[in-house]
């Protein structure tokens, strides 16, 4: 069986995050888990992007202040617009995670009016990733997950959903059908 590829979108500046993200899939052998650290030189960029993303089975979008400040514009220009076009066309998983609180704040607004009004978010505003280590010194007592592994959680969650399996049996019947041919 072919792997569950999972394309992330995030501003470089989040580099760590997505190191985490990575470290938190690493025995699920199910996933192929591919960011723009992959393209090797003399890949055309553009071109990298749009093929990845008309491959890709679920979307990661890291909404952070990075994000916006630095290179939001092609996320919102390029990145979103494919992906939500293959979502309507192939119902791939587009889903938001959301870094911090501010970035919500801004980005959610912005984009929430329109396409991914009805996108569930891994994690609420007030369980930004950042949000757990302040929830963790503020009340120490308390016993607080790795934001990382209720990530994965919800990733092994989606991956096991119904309807997330119907959509693998049809991209596998779909490609053994163009292989008879």
């Amino acid at each position: 069986m072919s792997k569950i590829k999972l394309f992330v979108s995030y501003s470089h500046e989040d580099i760590e995050y997505i190191k985490s993200l990575q470290e938190a899939l690493k025995d699920n052998n199910e996933i192929e888990l591919w960011t723009d650290e992959d393209i090797k030189v003399g890949d055309k960029f553009n071109k990298k992007i749009y093929s990845q993303i008309k491959k890709c089975d679920i979307i990661i979008f890291v909404f952070s202040m990075n994000l916006i400040k630095r290179n939001y514009s092609y996320v919102k220009d390029v990145e979103i617009p494919l992906a939500l076009i293959e979502n309507r066309k192939r119902n791939i998983q587009l889903l938001p995670l959301i870094v911090d609180k501010d970035s919500y704040n801004s980005v959610f607004y912005e984009i929430l009016k329109k396409d991914f009004a009805t996108l569930p978010a891994y994690n609420k505003q007030s369980k930004a990733i950042n949000e757990f280590e302040k929830y963790k010194w503020w009340k120490p007592w308390k016993k607080v997950p790795n934001p990382w592994d209720v990530v994965k959680e919800n990733i092994d969650e989606l991956i096991s959903n119904s309807d997330f399996q119907k959509y693998l049996q049809n991209k596998k019947d779909e490609y053994s059908e163009i292989r008879q041919r």
